[in-house]
């Protein structure tokens, strides 16, 4: 966690996309490790008799479970959409492409102020 905090801190390395892309990886496997340490350790926690409790979830719990994996999927491609086009090149100002971008398509065009 504290070296993608450092590259993400710098704004030299942060422009680099494959320093960038490491450190994105760094800070999800950092919470994921952080995450499943809280969860995991006190489910093999014996109870004061020595047993351990046996648990499996229901299919509710795993349709929840489903269905949120299923909105964070569709946040991710909602928000990759845009990020796609803005580095491509194909979400641009107007005013800065005058019309047209780099793949040929029409930019982002503003509307004119009502006055």
């Amino acid at each position: 966690m504290l070296v993608a905090f450092a590259i993400l801190l710098s704004g030299q390395w942060r422009s680099n996309y494959r320093l960038l892309a490491a450190a994105c990886i760094l800070v999800f496997c950092g919470i994921w490790v952080e995450k499943g340490m809280g969860l995991l350790v006190p489910g093999f926690i014996p109870t004061p008799i020595g047993e351990f409790t046996q648990y499996f979830p229901t299919a509710l719990e795993i349709l929840v479970s489903l269905g949120n994996w299923a909105v964070g999927f569709l946040v991710l491609t909602v928000l990759l959409k845009g990020a796609i086009g803005i580095l491509l090149g194909d979400i641009v100002y107007a005013s800065s492409a005058q019309g047209k971008t780099p793949s040929g398509n029409t930019g982002v065009q503003i509307a004119p102020e009502l006055t």
